[in-house]
C-alpha cells in the first residue's frame, strides 16, 4: 500500500554512465541531495565533483535517501543492484520509492517489484526517451508507469529530468517499458530503411542530399531520416559526419530489439519487421561496429550489395 504522500528531499542515482550522469546534474541544479553509486569508482569521483554525495554500496545509497533511481544497461544488472549482497534492497526504508529508469523488459520489473513492495518500497517504472545530450538538456521525454499514487508524490523529483521536455504517466506497472521498447525498435526499423533506401539512391546515380531533400516532404520523412541521415555532408552533427561515433550504439539497439522481441514473444505478438531488422544489427556487430552509432548498419547494407 502506498504511504502518505511525504516531501522528497534526497534522491539517489545508481548507475553513472551516459544517462545516469546527466540525471545526477538536473536533480543537483534542482536542490536535492543527492547519493550517487556505481561501479566505477571514477563514475562516482565525477559525480561528487558535481556535488553529489557517495554512496559505499546500494545499499548505503538507499538507506539515505527517499526516492532512488537505477539507470544500468541490462535487467540483471538491475536485479544486482537491487537483491545482490549490499543491494538496495537492504538498506532501502519502508516508504521510499524505487524507480527503476533503465531499458529492459516489463516482465523483469514486475518480477523485482513484488518483494520491494513486500517490505512496503513503492516501484515505478520509467524509460528515458531521449539521447544523452538531450538528458543533459533536460529535454527528454521521461516515461513512467506504476501506482498513480506513487507517481504523484514522485512528480516533483521526475519532473526536473524533463522540465524542458515531457513526463508521460503510461499507465500500470512495466507500462513505461513497453513505450520505450517499442520507440526504440520503431527507430530501428526506420533506420534499416533509410539504410537501404540511401544505398540503392547512390547505386542508382543519385546524389544522396537530393534523396534525403526529396523525402524530407513526402512519405519518406521520418526521425530516422532527420537525425541519422546515413551518408555524410547532409545533417552537420551527424553520426555519418562523425564516422559513426556513438550517441547510441549498434550493440545497445541489439539489447532494446531482444527486450522488444522477448515481450512479443510472451504476449504472442507478431514481430516480423522487428524480428529481421534484429538481425541486421546482429551482423553489423559481428562485422566489427558493435560499438559504432546504430546508423552504422548501412555498411552491412552496403556489404550485402553488389558492389
Amino acid at each position: 500500500m502506498t504511504t502518505p504522500a511525504s516531501t522528497i528531499e534526497k534522491v539517489g542515482v545508481i548507475g553513472l554512465g551516459a544517462m545516469g550522469r546527466p540525471l545526477v546534474n538536473s536533480l543537483l541544479e534542482a536542490g536535492y541531495s543527492v547519493h550517487a553509486y556505481d561501479i566505477s569508482a571514477a563514475a562516482i569521483d565525477a559525480a561528487v565533483q558535481q556535488g553529489a554525495t557517495a554512496a559505499a554500496s546500494p545499499a548505503d545509497l538507499a538507506a539515505g535517501v527517499d526516492l532512488f533511481l537505477t539507470v544500468l544497461p541490462y535487467g540483471e544488472d538491475v536485479e544486482a543492484a537491487l537483491f545482490a549482497p549490499g543491494g538496495a534492497a537492504e538498506g532501502a526504508r519502508r516508504g521510499a520509492i524505487f524507480v527503476d529508469a533503465s531499458t529492459i523488459d516489463p516482465m523483469t520489473i514486475n518480477r523485482l517489484a513484488q518483494p520491494l513492495q513486500q517490505k512496503g518500497i513503492d516501484v515505478l517504472d520509467a524509460g528515458l526517451a531521449g539521447s544523452p545530450k538531450m538528458a543533459r538538456e533536460r529535454r527528454l521525454t521521461l516515461l513512467v508507469g506504476g501506482d498513480e499514487a506513487v507517481f504523484d508524490r514522485a512528480a516533483g523529483v521526475l519532473r526536473c529530468l524533463a522540465d524542458q521536455g515531457k513526463l508521460l504517466y503510461t499507465g500500470q506497472l512495466g507500462s513505461a517499458k513497453v513505450v520505450k521498447l517499442l520507440n526504440n525498435m520503431v527507430g530501428a526499423v526506420q533506420m534499416a530503411a533509410i539504410s537501404e533506401a540511401f544505398n540503392l539512391a547512390v547505386k542508382a546515380g543519385v546524389d544522396p542530399k537530393v534523396l534525403y531533400d526529396g523525402m524530407s516532404g513526402s512519405m519518406g520523412n521520418c526521425w530516422a531520416l532527420h537525425v541519422r541521415p546515413p551518408y555524410p555532408g547532409i545533417k552537420p552533427g551527424s553520426p555519418a559526419d562523425l564516422d559513426f561515433e556513438p550517441d547510441f550504439s549498434v550493440d545497445y539497439m541489439i539489447k532494446d530489439l531482444s527486450y522488444a522481441l522477448q515481450t512479443g514473444r510472451s504476449l504472442e505478438a507478431a514481430l516480423l519487421l522487428a524480428g529481421q531488422v534484429h538481425q541486421l544489427y546482429l551482423a553489423t556487430s559481428a562485422r566489427g561496429e558493435g560499438a559504432k552509432d546504430f546508423a552504422a548498419i548501412v555498411h552491412t547494407v552496403q556489404a550485402l550489395s553488389k558492389p
